[in-house]
């Protein structure tokens, strides 16, 4: 049982989830509060990992007694699961791929480190003037940057430009009126941060002491901002 657990651990679920699975798999067809006495975890935690095995399509709800209950999909489902994030990863291989035939002479790469560095990057884009995407963290900008963030994003909102972010939806992030925000289940977001604007992508990496690199290519831009558009579809508001 131990290896089940393991092998739904690689392909991305969290402890908690497998554990409400496999406790609805035993149980059958289950109320809230009888899924909270058998595993020790409480309510609203439990609605929540719920919601994510929904979305996953391994759990399902219906009403009995005037009562809602809820109960585990066949473990069949974990193949189409397993096949829709194939799907997903495939339509993005061709772009992937793609990288490796640019001519390095075309690319532009540069280094930044530690907050300032960061900074730089943030005065790019109010110089640059140009609408931007990104994917990831904000939370993280909001961290490290929290003094340099709150001015950079009224004077981006200020300039009309238009931002459009895809990040965890359990992030509460500062919001401006001309962006568009969409959210996807952890599982989905990396620990880096991208942005795209023009013909650039920033790649930010949050260990410490942080850096950014900054890749100045226009294959390599328009390959993210389809990397972007595919999740902007999959992302929910």
């Amino acid at each position: 049982m131990e290896n089940d657990k393991e092998i739904l651990k690689q392909i991305g679920f969290l402890d908690a989830e497998i554990e409400i699975y496999k406790t609805l798999l035993r149980l059958g067809p289950s109320l809230v509060s009888k899924l909270a006495k058998e595993t020790g975890h409480h309510r609203t935690h439990i609605y929540d990992l719920l919601e994510k095995l929904r979305e996953k399509g391994l759990v399902s709800s219906l009403i009995q007694s005037g009562k809602r209950v809820f109960k585990a999909s066949n473990p069949s489902s974990l193949l189409k699961y397993v096949e829709d994030k194939k799907e997903m990863v495939n339509a993005i291989i061709a772009d992937l791929n793609s990288l490796s035939k640019m001519p390095v002479e075309e690319t532009e790469v540069e280094l930044f480190k530690g907050k300032e560095g960061m900074k730089s990057i943030l005065q790019d884009f109010l110089e640059n003037k140009k609408d931007y995407c990104v994917m990831g963290s904000m939370k993280k900008f909001e961290e490290v940057l929290e003094y340099s963030m709150p001015s950079f994003l009224k004077k981006i909102e200020k300039l009309k430009v238009k931002e459009r972010i895809i990040c965890d939806k359990k992030e509460k992030i500062i919001k401006i009126k001309t962006g568009a925000y969409r959210y996807l289940d952890s599982g989905f977001i990396f620990p880096s941060s991208f942005w795209i604007y023009e013909d650039k992508v920033a790649i930010f990496v949050w260990n410490f002491p942080y850096f950014c690199v900054l890749i100045k290519n226009k294959d390599i831009a328009e390959t993210y901002q389809n990397y972007f558009e595919f999740f902007w579809k999959q992302a929910k508001p």
